[in-house]
């Protein structure tokens, strides 16, 4: 037989139930809260894969430069596997590396270093440090300047001095019609090679050198646009620019650090890597450095922003880090190689390339 609770009681059970109610919607409210605070800080997964791509070679590459999702070229150095380049080797493809070939014309043109900002628009740089122009994908080449002669001082030469062409052997490219290239500055005991740096604003037709106000060779520069530049000695401080390379200014990076990779989203965002797990972001143009946690001791050789979010580095034993969230959180990615990996390019979120020794060649594909 059934039997009814008294109104009191059944008063009670009615509160105790909404109030149980009340508690579980304020806890899903509060883990919801807590799940999306945590996934704000450790940021978007990297949910696209590597691939290994065939170069053909057992090159050291220390370049990586696509143009879009198809065009790119890969420049390293191979010793006698490329001597009539002295073992300088230039990779293209057409094919998002399906497929990578020898770059038509190098052993011709003596190149050893190539820069382009279209699938067929680039500058290359010849053995002799001539500077080369193409509007044909690298078909056909036309000498934009001639290298002159500098002098070398060192006291293992037989007369303590011998001229030598002019060390240009870097490129980079703003767009089609503003570029800089540099090379020498090596100063060492007993040892100067003067240093070069040029600008060019009208596609090379006219290059200007700028002066070299360093101590010292560089290892990286790079513009985010017609003014505002960086960059870095080796073993070295850094440097800022704000009128094309005329002129430059000492950033306050740390004392005795040495970079080995520097990147600039845009003229306020900019990351430094070094050896033994070390990165520095600064989020004032180089005004000020912060050292970031990357959760790994490897030396970190190079480093890729699309955004002030988006990034990867790549280093030694093929370490590979991303982020999402600028950098607070660093994951590390299985790549599935252990060889050192030497510089990283993105195009978009959906693709990517990392180069290393030994002729290695990784390509991120995501699907979206």
């Amino acid at each position: 037989m059934f039997h009814r609770a008294p109104l009191k009681q059944r008063t009670k059970v009615i509160f105790m139930k909404a109030s149980n109610r009340r508690f579980r919607g304020t806890l899903m409210l509060l883990l919801a809260s807590i799940t999306a605070t945590l996934s704000g800080c450790a940021g978007e997964r990297a949910t696209g894969r590597w691939f290994r791509q065939q170069s053909g070679t057992q090159a050291a590459f220390f370049l990586v430069n696509f143009v879009d999702e198809r065009h790119g070229w890969v420049v390293g150095w191979s010793g006698e596997e490329a001597k009539e380049t002295e073992g300088w080797i230039v990779l293209t493809t057409s094919n998002a590396g399906v497929t990578w070939e020898p770059m038509p014309g190098q052993s011709e043109r003596k190149i050893r270093s190539v820069y382009f900002v279209t699938p067929t628009i680039g500058w290359a740089i010849t053995l002799e440090h001539h500077i080369l122009y193409t509007t044909d994908g690298g078909a056909s080449w036309e000498v934009q300047r001639r290298a002159g002669t500098v002098r070398l001082r060192s006291a293992s030469l037989p007369k303590g001095t011998q001229e030598q062409p002019e060390p240009i052997e870097h490129l980079f490219f703003l767009n089609e019609t503003t570029g800089w290239a540099w090379g020498g500055g090596q100063r060492r005991a007993g040892f100067f090679q003067p240093g070069l740096l040029l600008r060019t604003v009208n596609r090379g037709r006219i290059w200007r050198e700028l002066g070299y106000p360093f101590q010292n060779d560089l290892v990286a520069l790079q513009f985010v646009d017609i003014e505002r530049g960086w960059v870095c000695e080796n073993l070295g401080p850094c440097y800022r620019s704000d009128d094309g390379g005329q002129s430059w200014a000492k950033m306050p990076t740390r004392e005795g650090l040495t970079v080995n990779g520097m990147h600039f989203v845009d003229r306020r965002h900019g990351w430094l890597v070094s050896n033994g797990g070390t990165a520095l972001n600064t989020t004032d143009g180089g005004v000020t450095w912060k050292r970031r946690r990357t959760g790994v001791r490897q030396d970190l050789r190079d480093v890729f922003f699309l955004t002030p979010r988006w990034g990867w580095i790549v280093g030694n034993q093929g370490t590979v880090l991303f982020t999402s969230n600028g950098g607070d959180d660093w994951t590390p990615v299985n790549v599935g190689v252990q060889g050192d990996l030497t510089r990283v390019q993105f195009v978009s979120r959906r693709h990517g390339w990392v180069v290393g020794n030994n002729g290695l060649i990784l390509h991120y594909v995501r699907k979206e």
